[in-house]
């Protein structure tokens, strides 16, 4: 089996699953908990299926949502290239933040010399990075 990675930026509000069903006016089977929470997601790159909205409408658990989206906040107005721009100096900020981290963990310290060396170049790199996309913001 094939492992795959991707990224899409959408919108996306608090919602239940019950009250996205009677949002989209139609009822979905496989939507058995109407107080379960979660989010109403509109990704522009799919067919619409609401007059009110320009992409497809969906709802995710929250869980499932909050562990594959980064919050951006509101970036609508945003040209569609800063948005992309944001989008990639969150996460890259997020995996920045987390190697910061593992600095600070004994099983960085048990790590070979060369090893925690080219983690901390990463580390350096990664923040370099950060600082050309925010310039570019």
């Amino acid at each position: 089996m094939h492992t795959f990675i991707g990224s899409k930026l959408v919108t996306a509000i608090p919602m239940t699953q019950g009250h996205f069903t009677a949002y989209l006016g139609s009822e979905f089977p496989g939507y058995s908990a109407p107080t379960a929470p979660g989010y109403m997601i509109e990704d522009p790159r799919g067919v619409t299926n609401h007059a009110d909205h320009v992409g497809k409408l969906s709802w995710m658990p929250a869980l499932n949502f909050t562990a594959e989206y980064l919050d951006l906040g509101t970036i609508q107005n945003e040209p569609p290239h800063v948005q992309r721009l944001l989008g990639e100096l969150a996460q890259l900020e997020q995996k920045l933040n987390a190697l910061k981290a593992f600095f600070k963990s004994d099983l960085f310290l048990k790590l070979p010399f060369d090893s925690r060396d080219l983690l901390q170049e990463q580390s350096r790199i990664m923040s370099r990075y950060a600082a050309i996309l925010e310039e570019r913001i």
